[in-house]
């Protein structure tokens, strides 16, 4: 049985086209799971921290860099489904027929998968990562998304996909409560020059207040001499 990490989290991924930048729009009503299972994959990742440097200075012990913020990630379809795509207004959101025999077709495929398969789930990206002095990085999330394949049933006549269309359906790896919901991924650190750091800014600024969790700061280690050091000179 393959195990899920439930404890890393997030990004923000979109509805877009895969097959060879076809146009297809289309409203179906029903999806059809093959028998190919299920299989997993990275969405892109994301940039969820500002650009930070930890200084040269600093070459007996690493920096943390910190991120907090809520982002919210979306499924993606190699279809251009209006009945998927996050930005519809068809009012139905995870009612949609399409959505709900998505549901049907793979409920409870795997104890391993979330409990329903939902195009967008909210949740926090908070972390903390190492950095070496002397490096300047920000942090990236990749999330993971889990995908079945089929075909298309009961679509309109409107747009251009039809009845029995191969269509393969993504949606991100979550799990826990509501209120601790996480989505699973993992997270990196992207290394920049350190001339462009001011090009990276808090993607998640005005969120949290004063959101000291994106700034760059020294080891716990180092606070607590500072601090017997201050109490030393009292």
């Amino acid at each position: 049985m393959l195990k899920m990490p439930l404890s890393i989290t997030i990004i923000s991924l979109s509805a877009y086209i895969l097959c060879g930048g076809a146009s297809a729009q289309g409203n179906c009503s029903s999806f059809m799971l093959d028998d190919q299972g299920y299989f997993l994959t990275n969405n892109d990742p994301i940039r969820i921290s500002a650009a930070a440097n930890c200084p040269v200075s600093n070459s007996n012990r690493t920096c943390a860099i910190k991120t907090a913020g809520q982002d919210l990630f979306t499924g993606r379809t190699n279809l251009s489904l209006t009945t998927f795509l996050p930005d519809d207004d068809d009012g139905y959101g995870m009612q949609h027929p399409f959505m709900q025999s998505i549901n049907s077709a793979t409920g409870n495929y795997s104890p391993s998968l979330p409990a329903t398969f939902n195009r967008t789930i909210s949740a926090p990206i908070d972390n903390t990562m190492s950095v070496e002095p002397g490096q300047t990085v920000y942090m990236n999330f990749t999330a993971l998304l889990y995908c079945y394949t089929g075909t298309t049933g009961g679509c309109d006549t409107v747009g251009s996909v039809q009845d029995d269309t191969p269509v393969e359906v993504c949606a991100p790896v979550w799990g826990g409560a509501p209120g601790a919901i996480r989505v699973s991924g993992t997270y990196s650190l992207e290394h920049i020059d350190f001339n462009d750091v001011d090009k990276y800014s808090d993607p998640y600024a005005g969120q949290i207040p004063e959101n000291a969790a994106q700034t760059l700061q020294m080891g716990i280690g180092a606070l607590i001499s500072v601090l017997a050091f201050a109490v030393f000179l009292m």
